[in-house]
């Protein structure tokens, strides 16, 4: 087997906000985009899809508690181009519900910053340092 990520589901509480969020944010073309009765699925560069999936569908896919179908402790993590790229995507996920929480920064390998979606999972975005 040759390890490959290719679907990312995560729990939502209002599929219609979080699909408001997401199609703002990535700017998809309605044929990226293919919605079921409780999840959307939305299909990304490189063969990738991130699936929004009502929390409770969520919960019986995962075996969780609904209370426990909330957002995970992992990190979703986008590249841009620039540093000015990665403050005009986390303006824009402010501006489109999203919360900020560590603003763009330089550090020993780039510059980064931080917001959560709507229903708190956590974004990174980060421009590398040119060698």
């Amino acid at each position: 087997m040759k390890p490959t990520v290719a679907i990312i589901s995560i729990p939502v509480k209002s599929l219609e906000r979080a699909e408001r969020f997401y199609r703002e944010m990535f700017e998809l073309a309605e044929d990226q985009i293919s919605a079921g009765d409780d999840h959307l699925a939305f299909f990304l560069e490189g063969g990738l899809s991130l699936v929004l999936v009502e929390r409770a569908a969520f919960a019986e896919m995962t075996g969780q508690k609904l209370e426990d179908a909330g957002p995970s402790t992992l990190i979703l993590s986008h590249t841009a181009d620039t540093e000015a790229e990665v403050d005009d995507i986390l303006i824009k996920a402010e501006k489109e519900e999203g919360k900020i929480f560590k603003q763009g920064t330089a550090n020993e390998w780039g510059y980064s910053g931080s917001f959560k979606d709507p229903d708190g999972h956590v974004w990174e975005i980060t421009a590398w340092k040119s060698e």
